[in-house]
């Protein structure tokens, strides 16, 4: 008996069993073994199969170029290790050991964070305007029992609690003041000392201590909010003791009539009539019971033909 598969195929004229008693004549005309024509077609579509099972999966695409760093930690120091870019490890050298970034950002819009990891000796995080000192511009220092020292401008300005290993610490700069922060709680604030741009500076003095997650870039700038309405006026303070009596002035006064008017001149005592420091004032009396009042400047002398109004 045949092997092929079994096909119950419909026709106008016959239905056949196997495949294999099928012949052509080569003119796409199909006849059995008896020489019968068989018509191949003509019955329904079958359903579709089911889905067949997923590929594997394509090797992996060549990796993508580096995106900007916003910060890269100087390698100048032998005695610290920067691996991976955001963790130092201090492997050799005695007293403390620094490095720093590369980058710097304004005085008004830098922050950095870090995390204190490995417990004794002494661990810095600071944002510094002169790395070559360093300068703790704005820093925190961890000393070897774990208490949080922050200093200003190289100045330590008090002890606020203690570190515990794992705890981050953040410092920003911003254009209203410097603010100190232990796992994003405020613990010290003060106003800007410097208009210098600032780096990342960070230092350890055990051999073994580890200073990681850190982060260091630019604080973006928000948008100016509305005004809000203003405030109620406050109170009248005060009135404030009377100065004291300013010195006397005294006026020379020169008066003349020629009709139909009258002059009167005023200047301090001293002034010459020829000088121009005169105040004259002139009464029309051309229409009677209506006088009109009118002023000038100048010398007294000159008093006639100086211009009224």
């Amino acid at each position: 008996m045949p092997n092929n598969p079994l096909y119950n195929l419909t026709a106008q004229k016959i239905s056949f069993t196997y495949q294999n008693l099928l012949q052509t004549d080569g003119y796409g005309n199909y006849y059995n073994g008896l020489g019968d024509e068989i018509f191949i077609g003509g019955g329904a579509t079958g359903q579709t199969g089911a889905t067949g099972q997923t590929g594997a999966t394509g090797a992996t695409g060549a990796t993508g170029i580096y995106g900007p760093a916003l910060f890269t930690l100087s390698q100048t120091n032998t005695n610290l290790l920067i691996e991976p870019a955001n963790k130092i490890t201090h492997m050799s050298g005695a007293g403390n050991q620094f490095t720093s970034t590369l980058e710097s950002y304004g005085y008004e819009n830098s922050y950095l964070t870090f995390r204190y990891v490995t417990t004794g000796g002494t661990t810095v995080g600071a944002l510094s305007d002169d790395i070559s000192t360093p300068s703790y511009t704005y820093g925190i220092v961890i000393d070897g029992s774990g208490i949080i020292i922050i200093f200003i401008n190289n100045s330590s300005v008090g002890s606020f609690g203690t570190a515990n290993s794992n705890d981050i610490f953040t410092i920003t700069a911003t254009n209203t003041g410097a603010y100190f922060y232990k796992n994003g709680v405020e613990i010290y604030q003060s106003s800007l000392i410097t208009t210098s741009p600032l780096k990342g500076l960070f230092g350890s003095s055990q051999i073994g201590s580890i200073i990681d997650l850190i982060a260091f870039g630019p604080v973006p700038y928000g948008p100016t909010g509305a005004t809000g309405p203003a405030g109620q006026t406050g109170a009248t303070g005060p009135q404030g003791i009377q100065g004291p009596t300013g010195p006397s002035i005294i006026l020379i006064r020169e008066s003349d009539y020629v009709y139909p008017y009258q002059y009167s001149g005023t200047a301090i005592d001293g002034t010459l009539t020829s000088d121009p420091g005169w105040t004259i004032k002139r009464i029309d009396f051309t229409t009677p019971g209506s006088p009109i009042t009118q002023q000038a400047t100048g010398s007294w002398d000159n008093r006639y033909s100086l211009t009224y109004i």
